[in-house]
């Protein structure tokens, strides 16, 4: 059962276009980005494009938060910073930097977990150009994108040999589930001590 639902699925995904990995990475990039990459390896997506999306979603994210925080400050944090994470302490501490130290800030919130949303938030609270916001995000968002986006690839591609000798769909599975849930925790934990060594 399980084994012909893995097939539907990528049919359906298949079949819906790049617009479902658009609207899955704007929510949540890393993941969708390296699945989108492993399922390009197999031949179902252009890779490149897969890339491009994967760097669109990402800053279609950073600017929806960013948005946020630059028409409802007094709304978003003010009065729920506290219930994200973002007391006081931790607000005063990013703004206090974005000025002098903008590229070493924007990296500390969009490399720590759980903050990211509410880090942007503040950011575009802050009143930086706007210009600035997306051209510093996008030094960011490239590389990190070229990471999830071949670490995914390559994966598939050692998965699709080992499909070729086995021929066994239980593998193709498994791969799936380990890409899902090592590469995020992996990424988790090298975020968070590029995190506190610019910290």
């Amino acid at each position: 059962m399980i084994g012909s639902l893995v097939p539907e699925m990528l049919l359906f995904i298949h079949n819906n276009g790049y617009v479902i990995f658009f609207i899955a990475m704007i929510i949540e990039g890393p993941v969708v980005n390296t699945a989108a990459a492993f399922a390009s390896s197999l031949g179902y997506f252009n890779i490149w494009l897969i890339f491009l999306i994967a760097v669109l979603g990402d800053l279609v994210g950073d600017l929806v938060y960013f948005f946020m925080g630059r028409f409802g400050r007094t709304f978003v944090l003010d009065k729920y910073g506290h219930r994200i994470g973002l007391g006081k302490k931790r607000v005063i501490y990013i703004e206090k930097n974005l000025h002098n130290h903008f590229m070493k800030t924007l990296l500390f919130v969009k490399l720590t977990p759980f903050i990211v949303g509410p880090g942007l938030t503040i950011i575009g609270a802050s009143k930086v150009k706007l210009s600035k916001f997306i051209l510093t995000s996008l030094l960011i968002i490239i590389p990190t994108c070229i990471f999830f986006t071949f670490t995914g690839y390559y994966f598939g591609m050692a998965v699709d040999k080992f499909m070729k000798i086995f021929n066994n769909i239980s593998i193709i599975i498994i791969a799936i589930i380990l890409l899902i849930i090592i590469i995020p925790l992996f990424y988790k934990w090298i975020a968070s001590k590029i995190a506190k060594d610019s910290d």
